[in-house]
């Protein structure tokens, strides 16, 4: 018999502690290779909102809604709503062959604070505002022009805002959701950041629109970066730089597009250093390291160092202005710059002022950085009284081949001087459209990489009178002489593709979607000077990875208000439920195109307005739902479809 004493029992717990010690600093086991994430497929749907823009008196905004792709794509289904003082009033939708844009004005009804909501299903698209502005109450000449945003992001950076002198800054606060939303708006300075206290809390009503000035709570600031932090809700941020010559002698006015997240690189397409146009750049750092920058142009021979700016090094926190007067190369008036960081995220934007002795002829541009992608798409309006170009850049290493597609409002194009256009690595290629445009009051130029990526620009100034060719153009008959003249019709068209217009139904019976007869268009003066960046692929390709805010110091996690692209991989590396879609009040199915047979109800899935549940409240029509600590809805249970 063997006794068990206290001796013994103290024997074999020391070996199994000396077994479980090897056992955890031993080698470990090779863990198998991770299950793919993310790997939705196609966008199923998606949304942008285009905050800046309004249909006041004296001003006109266009929206143009274009399908990217080719021939071989299905048509995209679309929704155009106006959010107006917590409701949705519709302004169009149907279906848009790849390649197309439909185009829509709203009515000019004098509306103010207001902005337009697209969603898509079916096929990506992606919406262009240009917003022309006459000299009415006190707002300057100009247009506005570029891509809309996105619906949601937990922060927004926004660098390159003025006060000073005749400078006006405005940001617009979008809540495209039933729910109320809260931020808090601080402003990075080259001295620190400003918290103004009535700005720590502002409230954004559900489907609505609120509109900051800044200069009231900093006026005469030469530079200033915004940054939105969403406390509750969500909301999606733009803005509106404004120049009044009455004050500083040039007039204008430019999109602030604001940045969801920084980033370690950023490419500005167009900047200009002459007697009559001056650049420089904001660089934001919000991180808690110092941030060593590395500065690249692009000219038509490959990238260049800017003189005495090889690299420039931002501090955490920090806001900084960069001149850029005097660094380009000697024989150049335009440029496009890349910005990359030594692995700290920052944010970047440009500013360009154009000067001349002409103040009708003056403007300004501030355009957000962006990054590489093989697709583009570039649009845009009154191309007869603008002379416009685009800027292919190519910030890598690798060589890119361009091939360019034009939608005129009525076919697709694809002139042969513009198909297999090649970009040299850092180098940059003007492409005059004057030729290609002739005759076209509305265009959109489609952009893809065959090789490569690239980032793409459109540069547009005043047709008549404007203060010399096109920055960094020949002249535009020498241009298309050396493209082998303008292309022919017949060999531009492509015979095969079906008519964009095909199944353009619009309810006033104008199938192209054009403007009503009548409504005013604005003189040269008010459509003069662009300088903005096109709008990449990864705006309709992809879904943000997961974005969580903070909110009375829980994390909450947000979602889209329509599915797009791969589902976001979650903290633990599984992947997040793709929101489901939108839901209209009257919670029916919209018959796109009653004349499609295709469009009856259940053969497409419905472009609904979200059901919030967050609001703990039923949902128009719909049965009630439950509040976020309970059980997802039918209408909102993560799936991306209805439970029913």
């Amino acid at each position: 018999m063997i006794r068990r004493t206290p001796m013994t029992f103290g024997f074999l717990g020391l070996i199994l502690a000396v077994v479980l010690v090897l056992d955890l600093v031993g080698p470990a086991p090779t863990p198998p290779e991770p299950a793919p994430t993310g790997a939705a497929g196609a966008p199923v749907a998606g949304t942008q909102v285009c905050g800046v823009g309004d249909t006041a008196a004296d001003a006109a905004l266009d929206l143009l809604v274009t399908r990217p792709g080719t021939q071989d794509d299905p048509p995209a289904a679309i929704e155009v709503d106006a959010i107006d003082d917590g409701s949705f009033d519709a302004l169009d939708g149907g279906r848009i062959f790849a390649g197309a844009h439909r185009s829509i004005r709203p009515p000019a009804d004098g509306a103010t604070e207001r902005a337009a909501l697209t969603r898509w299903s079916d096929g990506p698209a992606v919406t262009w505002r240009e917003w022309s502005l006459a000299a009415a109450d006190g707002v300057p000449p100009a247009t506005v022009a570029g891509g809309c945003a996105a619906p949601w992001s937990p922060v927004w950076y926004v660098p390159g805002l003025r006060t000073d002198g005749g400078n006006e800054a405005r940001l617009r606060l979008t809540n495209p959701y039933r729910s109320a939303a809260t931020v808090a708006i601080g402003f990075p300075t080259p001295s620190g950041t400003e918290e103004p206290l009535v700005l720590r809390n502002v409230t954004v009503p559900g489907r609505s629109v609120r509109e900051i000035v800044v200069n009231e709570t900093l006026p005469e600031r030469t530079d200033l970066a915004a940054v939105v932090e969403v406390r509750s809700g969500r909301v999606s941020v733009e803005g509106v730089q404004l120049a009044r010559s009455a004050i500083g002698d040039v007039a204008g006015a430019s999109l602030l597009a604001a940045a969801p997240q920084a980033r370690e690189e950023w490419t500005i397409p167009w900047l200009a250093d002459d007697d009559e146009r001056t650049s420089w750049l904001w660089v934001h750092n919000p991180s808690e390291r110092a941030a060593s920058v590395e500065l690249t142009m692009h000219t038509p021979d490959g990238g260049v160092v800017p003189d005495g700016l090889a690299e420039v090094t931002i501090g955490p926190g920090e806001h900084a202005r960069i001149e850029l007067a005097g660094t380009l190369p000697e024989d150049l008036e335009a440029v496009a710059l890349t910005a990359r960081s030594n692995g700290v995220p920052i944010v970047l934007s440009g500013s360009t002022v154009l000067a001349p002795d002409d103040v009708d002829a003056t403007g300004i541009a501030v355009q957000l950085g962006v990054e590489p992608d093989t697709e583009w798409v570039v649009a845009g309006v009154d191309a007869e009284r603008r002379r416009e170009q685009l800027q292919l850049v190519n910030p890598t290493s690798e060589p890119a081949t361009v091939d360019v597609q034009l939608f005129d409002g009525a076919e697709i194009r694809t002139p042969a001087a513009l198909q297999g256009l090649q970009i040299a690595p850092g180098a940059l290629l003007e492409v005059p459209l004057d030729e290609a445009l002739s005759g076209t009051d509305e265009w959109t130029a489609s952009v893809r990489a065959e090789t490569g990526a690239v980032v793409v620009g459109r540069v547009g100034e005043r047709g008549d009178g404007a203060p010399g060719a096109p920055v960094g153009a020949t002249d535009p008959d020498d241009a298309a002489a050396d493209a082998d003249a303008a292309p022919d019709e017949d060999a531009a068209t492509d015979d095969d593709a079906p008519d964009p217009q095909d199944e353009d139904v619009e309810d006033d019976g104008n199938p192209t979607g054009a403007a009503d007869d009548g409504v005013a268009i604005p003189d040269d003066d008010a459509r003069r000077f662009i300088a903005v960046p096109g709008i990449p692929s990864a705006a309709w390709d992809t879904a943000p990875a997961q974005l969580r805010a903070r909110s009375e110091g829980f994390l909450v996690d947000l979602r889209t208000p329509g599915a797009v692209g791969s589902a976001p991989v979650g903290t633990e590396g599984e992947p997040l439920p793709l929101d489901a879609p939108l839901e209209e009040d009257d919670d029916e199915q919209v018959d796109l195109d009653p004349t499609d047979p295709s469009d009856a109800p259940g053969e497409q899935p419905p472009l609904e307005d979200e059901a919030d549940a967050d609001d703990g409240a039923p949902s128009d029509g719909d049965a009630a739902d439950e509040d976020d600590d309970g059980p997802a809805s039918d209408a909102d249970d993560g799936d991306g479809a209805s439970d029913g």
